[in-house]
């Protein structure tokens, strides 16, 4: 049984019953934020890997599961260009036997069994180089995105919307939906939004997770500045500045 889950907000992961599942075996179920694919980047990855290699592979797409088997066997047995060893040798110390359980070459790899010491070595080199990749990955992110912006608990936010497929055109949709307010800051830029206090946009009182490219803050007015009042008195009055002109308020 897992410690932890990722899932998305999908219907099946968000019901009561896998919620109770969840908890009655003790399992950790992380929710992704809201249209944030890459917060459970490993199976989108995977989901990737899998879909272009059933692409090439399938000619009727409702029996696209039966080409399963044959793409599982191709990705366990292919080396990794990071790990630069197969997902089965990490595994299992040796390499497969042939699909078609041809003898002679099971013959040939029952003499590739790696020793435990072998493969423990081979194993701290591939999570060595993994975490070099990732290392250098996020280098080159975040050297092409500029640092996202921050908020506070009580900030008023827009968040993008996602107007629910009805079949009609969806071109005129606000693109925005608000205000709401951030009721708590999680890690890595999260944020936990709500309906306002005694607002009632729908039935339920909403409450989500969205990433911080999600969001943007809500136009507010700037406070009213006090010496707007004492200039304006002193024009009237005159004030001891006759003939000097009044600067314009930079806000307009």
């Amino acid at each position: 049984m897992p410690e932890r889950i990722v899932t998305d907000r999908g219907t099946a992961f968000t019901s009561r019953g896998f919620q109770k599942y969840c908890a009655d075996n003790n399992v950790k179920h992380i929710l992704a934020a809201v249209r944030t694919p890459r917060a459970n980047g490993h199976a989108e990855r995977t989901n990737r890997t899998i879909l272009s290699m059933l692409l090439p592979s399938t000619t009727n797409d409702k029996r696209w599961d039966e080409n399963i088997r044959n793409v599982q066997w191709c990705i366990n047995t292919m080396k990794n260009s990071t790990t630069l060893c197969t997902p089965y040798e990490l595994l299992y110390g040796f390499h497969p036997r042939d699909i078609l359980k041809n003898r002679i070459v099971s013959s040939l790899h029952d003499s590739n069994y790696l020793s435990d010491e072998e493969l423990r070595n081979l194993r701290t080199t591939a999570a060595s180089r993994v975490n070099d990749q990732r290392a250098a990955a996020k280098l080159r992110y975040d050297g092409k995105y500029a640092k996202p912006k921050s908020f506070e608990e009580g900030d008023l936010v827009l968040a993008e919307n996602e107007p629910p497929s009805t079949g009609c055109s969806r071109k005129l949709e606000p693109r925005y939906k608000g205000p709401l307010i951030v009721t708590k800051v999680l890690d890595k830029d999260r944020y936990v939004i709500e309906d306002l206090p005694q607002s009632k946009r729908s039935q339920k009182h909403y409450t989500s997770i969205y990433s911080t490219d999600k969001l943007k803050q809500w136009c507010a007015l700037p406070p009213d500045d006090e010496t707007d009042g004492d200039q304006e008195s002193n024009s009237e009055t005159g004030g001891g500045n006759e003939g000097v002109p009044i600067e314009q308020d930079s806000r307009l």
